[in-house]
Formats: structure tokens, C-alpha cells, sequence
């Protein structure tokens, strides 16, 4: 993070791409990722929402949305397996578990 704003959007950051570069992004954070139209952001000043739930169905294919609650519970999931399963005891599908 650069930035931390209270005008929209509301942080600029940095993202790692692929072959190691550094880009900067226009971040928006929602509560719901819906609220960015609720709000009437304009789509084409933002990168990437992060929200706790996603349930903006016609999201712009242009912004990166990152779901909180999603990642957590993955986290969380993931969690329960190690303390419960220890490394080795069972074999796990890793794109079922994969979050992004």
C-alpha cells in the first residue's frame, strides 16, 4: 500500500505481475463488492475491489475482485485440515482449495 484515501478510490497500491514487475493499482474496499455501483464509482478509475462478499454478478471484467470472507474460509479450511490431518496423511485436489 502507497496510499490510504478517504476520496475514491480509496488506496493505491502495488500489485507483482507475472515476469516480477511492480504495477499500480486503484483500489476500492466495499463491504460488498455490489456497493461500488451502488456508489457510482467509475469503473474505468479502479483496479481491483476488495470487499468481504461478492455479489456484484456484472462486475466490470476489468477490476480484480478479492472476497474476504471467501479467503478466510479457506484459510480457515485449510487450517482444520493441517491440525486434523497432519502433512502426508492425505492428498488434497490443491485447484479445489486454491484461492484466486
Amino acid at each position: 500500500m502507497e496510499q490510504i484515501r478517504t476520496e475514491f478510490p480509496d488506496a493505491i497500491g502495488m500489485r507483482r505481475l507475472q515476469d516480477g514487475r511492480l504495477q499500480r493499482v486503484r483500489i476500492e474496499f466495499e463491504y460488498e463488492s455490489k456497493n461500488f455501483e451502488r456508489h457510482d464509482h467509475n469503473p474505468s478509475a479502479c483496479d481491483v475491489i476488495v470487499c468481504w462478499v461478492h455479489n456484484w454478478k456484472d462486475c466490470p471484467p476489468n477490476i480484480q475482485v478479492i472476497e474476504l470472507k471467501s479467503f478466510i474460509e479457506s484459510m480457515c479450511w485449510r487450517s482444520c485440515l493441517l491440525h486434523y490431518f497432519p502433512s502426508g496423511a492425505i492428498q488434497s485436489n490443491s485447484e479445489h482449495y486454491k484461492y484466486g
